[in-house]
């Protein structure tokens, strides 16, 4: 992951909708397949040709929505951080010519996306806080009532117009429902049917004789019928409610004039600027596995005077340990307003929670180097063993998925009595990831139980927080 500005953030947004080539013409072909495993097929080549829009045909109703929601929230995000008359705090202002220039471009943009969402009943969302519940609820209501492989096609066409009016020229470059590999499990129960992609659940349903994938449910949204259903005891409950809340864990602000020479003389070792800690609290029944900063989206940070003072997301969100919660940084250079008592931010986190938790025994796993063993469908090896004293070290090789959806590992000896042991590191780069662990025993075969995550799903929540001096 990467840290990014949030305009950055909008163009990754809207490469889930558009890509070079045609807008796919609703009708053009039969929706569905046949059967799960065809959908699927479906899915790996629309991603093998890097082109999103080929999915949608096998992408259910609900699914289609929660695509339509993404493209319209991302459009007024869009054309709230494009507005030529609203600048960043400190940003250059261009000559007078070049200002009334992309004044006139932005204003071609403007009444584009008014006409665009116009025969939907969607202009009216224009210019207000995107991911706002009241503006999620107006924005879902009119989906219900929307044709969205249409709407989906005229965003296509119109983000097409867009792009090189606003400066975009680099082309999106979709992941059509993120990872995909090997899927295995398909099990059908009358019109609904599951798989397994690695350790996450993948949903179909069968409509008109014909079945399609349902994604994770999109931001206001409550979870799918099929994701409610795998619901099962997770960790301890932090948040108020039924969704993860999003609330301020703390606020430093630094404006101090230091030599350049003298880092130890800092306030807290950290540049001038503003930084907002955002912490992401589970309720009872799910645990946070991974804060995705890159797919984050930070609409406003300003204060309580109206001023804006722009930010991004930090690149190194952390989540607890046991699931609880996690927290991810909002950093700005610029500054509250004299005068003002509270910095506002707005936006949502994107993150990966689970519903609840399995314990999964593997026997006779043999510490030396190279030796292997099948957790589920998946084969880790087994590195660097290493003997210390009376303990012994060694690392798993394992995908990344799987490692970031183990929440603990228990070692246990012959006799199926739990051994001094624990966790000692874990790391990845790209899709392949390692996990430390120590064992108090000589002996050269253990048994490992995993406690590994179920009902992975992906999910956008929206926040609105105040800063205060006062924190609850």
């Amino acid at each position: 992951m990467r840290s990014r500005l949030p305009i950055t953030a909008i163009a990754a947004l809207f490469a889930l909708l558009f890509v070079g080539g045609s807008p796919f013409a609703q009708g053009a072909k039969a929706t569905g397949a046949a059967t799960p495993q065809e959908a699927v097929a479906v899915i790996k080549k629309a991603a093998a040709a890097d082109n999103f829009l080929l999915a949608l045909p096998v992408i259910s109703p609900a699914g289609l929505k929660t695509i339509a929601n993404e493209g319209v929230s991302g459009l007024v995000m869009l054309l709230a951080f494009s507005d030529p008359d609203d600048t960043m705090p400190g940003a250059p202002k261009p000559p007078k010519a070049e200002l009334d220039a992309q004044r006139k471009k932005y204003n071609e943009v403007l009444n584009l996306a008014k006409a665009t969402l116009k025969p939907y009943g969607l202009d009216a969302v224009i210019g207000k806080p995107p991911m706002a519940p009241e503006t999620q609820k107006t924005i879902n209501a009119s989906l219900d009532k929307a044709d969205n492989f249409t709407l989906i096609t005229s965003l296509f066409g119109a983000m097409v117009k867009m792009g090189p009016m606003l400066g975009m020229a680099e082309a999106p470059n979709p992941q059509p429902l993120g990872n995909i590999g090997t899927v295995t499990g398909y099990k059908i129960d009358g019109d609904k049917a599951t798989a397994q992609n690695g350790a996450e659940t993948m949903d179909f349903v069968r409509i008109g004789g014909r079945w399609y994938i349902e994604p994770p449910a999109g931001p206001g949204a409550p979870p799918t019928e099929a994701a409610a259903s795998r619901q099962a005891p997770a960790p301890r409950a932090t948040a108020a409610g039924k969704e993860p809340e999003v609330v301020v864990g703390g606020i430093q602000m630094v404006n101090v004039a230091v030599p350049d020479n003298d880092f130890s003389a800092k306030p807290f070792h950290e540049d001038n600027g503003t930084k907002i800690v955002l912490w992401v609290k589970m309720p009872a029944g799910q645990g946070l596995i991974e804060i995705d900063e890159d797919a984050s989206l930070l609409a406003s940070v300003g204060d309580d005077k109206g001023s804006n003072i722009g930010g991004k997301f930090g690149s190194f969100p952390q989540e607890f340990k046991d699931g609880s919660g996690g927290i991810i940084e909002i950093e700005s250079t610029g500054f509250a307003a004299p005068g003002a008592t509270a910095i506002l931010a707005e936006g949502s986190v994107a993150m990966k929670v689970a519903t609840g938790t399995r314990k999964t025994r593997v026997a006779n796993v043999r510490l030396q180097n190279d030796a292997t063993f099948r957790f589920g469908q998946t084969t880790i090896t087994v590195a660097e063993v290493e003997t210390q004293g009376e303990s012994q070290t060694f690392t798993l090789k394992l995908p990344r998925q799987l490692m970031t959806s183990i929440k603990n590992v228990v070692m246990l000896d012959a006799k199926g009595q739990p051994i001094e042991g624990n966790r000692t590191s874990s790391g990845y780069m790209n899709d392949a990831a390692e996990m430390g662990l120590s064992v108090k025993t000589a002996a050269k075969t253990v048994t490992l139980e995993f406690e590994a995550w179920q009902g992975l799903k992906t999910i956008k929540v929206p926040f609105k927080v105040r800063a205060g001096l006062g924190l609850d």
